[in-house]
């Protein structure tokens, strides 16, 4: 009775990976079929096979549903038909564990640069999403999407192949929050870009006013002295 129940048990699992792998052809023929055409129709089908795939968990520590999961996500996020999703929180965290996961299970580095490649389109049309909302004034949504490009550039970090910061995505993160009164976050963020020794006098400045508007008098007034030897007064 053992061996039976062990034998059944490898059968399941030998269909649950033959029904995996078929879900996997399924989206890489859809995305290439999507590539070649960049129908509205071509999407939704791409993005309704990808959904399937990971209905089964097993595809989040599956590199390579992960890797075309990745690829998914920047041709919906660069699709002229791309909107705001609804729950744009849950989505942005998404994209980013999309992306974290995909280099986490990527075998030996396999694809670790083209993830990486997609990982920058995202990163950049992220930061044009932010640029958009805040040209409407919609500082709170401007600020959801600058912040995850400075998260996906952390990622991008951790899995070097440009091993720096990008400072001038943080820096925007820092004001479009200042705008929407994330005063906390924006802080956190002016913080980043003045200990990069990011060379703007109005990163110091705004931060200052964060300090003294929150109370934070001995920060500002250390800040203000940093502030003065890197931009002595003379020089302005």
């Amino acid at each position: 009775m053992k061996y039976l129940l062990v034998f059944i048990a490898f059968i399941f699992l030998q269909t649950e990976g033959i029904s995996q792998n078929l879900e996997i052809g399924e989206v890489k023929a859809l995305l290439k079929t999507y590539q070649a055409e960049k129908s509205e129709a071509g999407l939704d089908e791409l993005l309704e096979a990808t959904e399937t795939l990971f209905d089964n968990e097993e595809a989040l520590s599956n590199g390579l549903a992960l890797y075309l999961k990745a690829e998914v996500i920047k041709e919906q996020i660069l699709s002229p038909d791309y909107e705001s999703p609804e729950n744009l929180d849950l989505y942005l965290d998404e994209v980013i564990d999309t992306y974290k996961g995909a280099l986490i299970y990527d075998r030996m580095d396999k694809n670790r640069y083209n993830i990486l490649l997609l990982l920058y389109d995202v990163k950049l049309a992220l930061t044009a999403k932010g640029a958009d909302y805040y040209t409407l004034g919609n500082y709170e949504v401007a600020y959801q999407y600058y912040n995850a490009a400075t998260e996906i550039n952390e990622v991008e970090i951790k899995f070097p192949r440009i091993a720096r910061p990008d400072t001038s995505t943080i820096y925007t993160a820092a004001v479009v929050a200042r705008l929407a009164e994330k005063d906390e976050l924006a802080m956190e963020k002016f913080e980043q870009v003045v200990d990069l020794e990011y060379y703007r006098q109005d990163a110091y400045d705004q931060l200052i006013q964060l300090y003294k508007k929150n109370k934070f008098d001995v920060k500002a007034r250390k800040l203000e002295i940093r502030k003065n030897k890197m931009f002595p007064p003379e020089q302005n």
